[in-house]
């Protein structure tokens, strides 16, 4: 959501958290994080209908029925495979490997083999223009595949180079997003 609301030049506030915060923090937020505060005091939470408000309140959400239905099937899609790889990296250290080695190698290939063609055929996820499916796919493409503080870019890095629409339309997200990438707090993970 950070790539978007600062592509929309929206007034906001990023809070990071550690990993053992995050946890204590959804508890208290009622089980759902990301959490928006409006200036209303309305608090959205849970990240997918929170990030489908402000892309629809930003121009970031297709208005033709058609692409809104290719964005939304990759934004689920992509948190399918999201959670995979959050499953792998949170596994019993014993596990972990093997757990990351089978999101790199089947659960991500079949997310991209999905995207690859499509891609092919347009710019961006859902059309010509930027939507909420390119925020959530390009923060990972940013945050995971070419983050050299990632713990695993190498696997991912590798495994993308096999999908040339993709690394194409992932190096234009970068550019059209080099003022948030150059400016936002290089964290670590």
């Amino acid at each position: 959501m950070c790539f978007m609301l600062a592509k929309a030049n929206a007034s906001w506030e990023k809070k990071a958290i550690t990993f053992p915060e995050w946890g204590e923090l959804k508890k208290k937020q009622g089980g759902g994080l990301p959490v928006v505060h409006l200036k209303d005091g309305t608090m959205l939470s849970e990240s997918v209908p929170t990030a489908k408000y402000i892309a629809k309140m930003n121009g970031f959400y297709p208005e033709d029925p058609l692409l809104a239905h290719r964005c939304d099937y990759t934004v689920d899609a992509f948190t399918e495979a999201c959670n995979a790889l959050y499953d792998s990296v949170t596994a019993p250290e014993e596990k972990k490997e093997a757990a990351v080695g089978k999101v790199v190698s089947e659960t991500f290939p079949k997310f991209l083999d999905k995207i690859e063609a499509g891609l092919g055929k347009m710019t961006w996820m859902a059309g010509e223009k930027l939507s909420l499916a390119d925020f959530w796919v390009g923060a990972w493409y940013c945050d995971v595949v070419t983050n050299k503080n990632h713990p695993v870019v190498g696997p991912f890095a590798e495994m993308v180079k096999k999908y040339p629409n993709v690394c194409r339309w992932g190096e234009a997200f970068k550019a059209e997003n080099k003022v948030w990438l150059c400016t936002r707090p290089d964290l670590p993970y």
